[in-house]
Parts: C-alpha cells; sequence; structure tokens
C-alpha cells in the first residue's frame, strides 16, 4: 500500500480550493455547495407550510429618515410624501429605504453610523 507524502496530499487539497474558487470567480458552483433534490423538496415544503402559517419568509426593509428635511414629523417612509430609495450600507451590506435628501448622501444605515 501506498501512502502519499504530506507535500502531496497538500498540493492536492490546494488545487481543489483553486478550481473551486476559480469556478465561484465564474459563476460556477461548486458540486460539494450543490443541494440535493430531496434537500430542494424539503425547503420548498417547509416554505409552503410557513406560508399557510402567515409566516412571511422575507424580512421588512429597515426605514431611515436621516437627512429628511422634515426629519421630526414622526410619519413612517410609507406615510410620508417624502422620496425614499433602498441603497445597501457600505459597512454591514443590509438594505436600507432612506429619505432622499439633496446635499446629504446616504452611506450608512443607523446602527453602523450610531
Amino acid at each position: 500500500m501506498t501512502s502519499k507524502k504530506p507535500a502531496e496530499t497538500l498540493r492536492a487539497k490546494f488545487e481543489k480550493r483553486a478550481r473551486e474558487q476559480i469556478a465561484l470567480a465564474n459563476n460556477i458552483t461548486p458540486k460539494r455547495l450543490l443541494k440535493s433534490p430531496s434537500q430542494k423538496k424539503s425547503e420548498r415544503g417547509k416554505a409552503k407550510e410557513l406560508k399557510r402559517a402567515g409566516v412571511s419568509s422575507v424580512a421588512p426593509v429597515p426605514c431611515d429618515c436621516y437627512g429628511c428635511p422634515k426629519e421630526p414629523c414622526g410619519k413612517s417612509l410609507n406615510e410620508c410624501e417624502e422620496r425614499a430609495m433602498a441603497h445597501r450600507c457600505l459597512k454591514c451590506g443590509l438594505k436600507v429605504r432612506h429619505r432622499i435628501a439633496i446635499g446629504n448622501p446616504w452611506e450608512y444605515c443607523p446602527v453602523c453610523r450610531g
């Protein structure tokens, strides 16, 4: 029985990792990250069950009134007539709806800003 040398084992691991990283960079999912048909089916079943129970799988987008000319108005973003957009925070990547304020660029969510 022949055993591989430690250098050969490490080289094989590095080659495998490099192949996976190249595949991910080219938007190809490696086999180890693919879901099996039974896993997909069970996830769909769980989602249907939760939907029947009234549980939403989509998280609500948080709102931010930072820089609004009418900031202490007490209205929610949906009730206010000021324009709003959704952007991702530059620090944490959280998607946040915020007011469009001229001359006051929005960069960070309330959690990262405070």
